[in-house]
């Protein structure tokens, strides 16, 4: 299966979205189009993203880990890893216009 394209809605962003997320947010403000960044894999070693309090942190963080976190659940329920820690990290390419689709 092929993976969607991401966006971030500007370069001062952290997170990105796919392509429906900003026909959505055209559909709501009555816009033809938009203007944001595509999102790219980073190659970027020894970082990782929270997915449950949306931040970027490194690996040596003593605020990840299941002493340091309420929220903590290991992967696969063995200790290791949390699940909500994700190594895919994203940052901006070149801008792009999305074009209002009829399909959303």
């Amino acid at each position: 299966m092929k993976k969607e394209k991401l966006y971030f809605l500007n370069e001062d962003e952290e997170l990105c979205f796919t392509e429906e997320h900003f026909q959505n947010i055209m559909e709501q403000e009555g816009l033809n189009e938009i203007e944001v960044f595509r999102a790219y894999p980073s190659k970027e070693k020894g970082v990782f993203w929270c997915n449950e309090h949306s931040f970027c942190s490194d690996d040596s963080s003593e605020c990840c880990g299941k002493t340091n976190c309420d929220e903590y659940e290991p992967c696969n329920g063995k200790n290791g890893r949390c699940k909500f820690h994700s190594l895919q990290l994203y940052t901006w390419g070149e801008k792009v216009i999305l074009k209002k689709s009829e399909r959303f």
